[in-house]
C-alpha cells in the first residue's frame, strides 16, 4: 500500500527536479486597494520584468489590473505580497484562507489562481494570475455578479481586446 502512495511522489519529485523552477515573485500593492487582482501575461504594451535579486516584481496599478511582458510560470512559485505606502514603505501582507480566524485582517485570498480571458486553447487568449486583497467579512462582495462584470469591462479597456 506505501508503494502506491509513494509512487506519485517520487514521480512529482523526478519531475520538480527535472524541470527549471518557476522564478519567485513579489507584489506591490497600493495600501488602500481593495479587491481583485489580475496580473495578465505576455502584454507587448506590458510592464517591463523588473527583478529584485533572482525575483520578479510585480507593482499593481490602482486598477488591480497590471499587464506584464512576463510570460506565466507554473508551479510552485513563491509568492510574497506587500502593501507600499506614497514613500516606498513595504508592509508584507499574510496569505490566507477562507477559514481564517481574524475575519477583519486584510490579506490575500486565492493566491495561486490562474485563467485565461478567452478560449485558452486560443494564442489569443489572455493567461492570468488572480488573487483577491480583502478581509474575509468583505470577500463575498467581489464575488458578486455586478463587481465581476465591472471588473471583466475594466479588463477589456485596459487590454484593447474586446474577447
Amino acid at each position: 500500500m506505501r508503494t502506491v502512495f509513494l509512487t506519485p511522489l517520487l514521480i512529482l519529485g523526478l519531475i520538480s527536479c527535472l524541470g527549471r523552477r518557476p522564478e519567485p515573485e513579489i507584489y506591490l500593492i497600493q495600501n488602500n486597494y481593495r479587491g481583485k487582482v489580475n496580473v495578465i501575461f505576455s502584454q507587448l504594451k506590458g510592464q517591463e520584468i523588473i527583478y529584485e535579486g533572482d525575483k520578479r516584481v510585480y507593482k499593481i496599478p490602482e486598477n488591480g489590473i497590471l499587464l506584464t511582458k512576463a510570460k506565466p510560470e507554473y508551479g510552485f512559485v513563491k509568492h510574497e505580497y506587500y502593501f507600499v505606502d506614497s514613500l516606498g514603505n513595504r508592509t508584507p501582507i499574510n496569505i490566507l484562507f477562507d477559514n481564517h480566524q481574524n475575519q477583519k485582517e486584510i490579506g490575500i485570498y486565492r493566491d495561486g489562481t490562474v485563467g485565461a480571458y478567452g478560449n485558452s486553447n486560443d494564442k489569443q487568449s489572455l493567461k492570468f494570475q488572480e488573487f483577491y486583497v480583502a478581509d474575509q467579512e468583505s470577500l463575498d462582495k467581489y464575488f458578486s455578479i455586478q463587481y465581476n462584470n465591472d471588473f471583466f469591462k475594466a479588463v477589456k479597456q485596459v487590454t484593447g481586446i474586446d474577447f
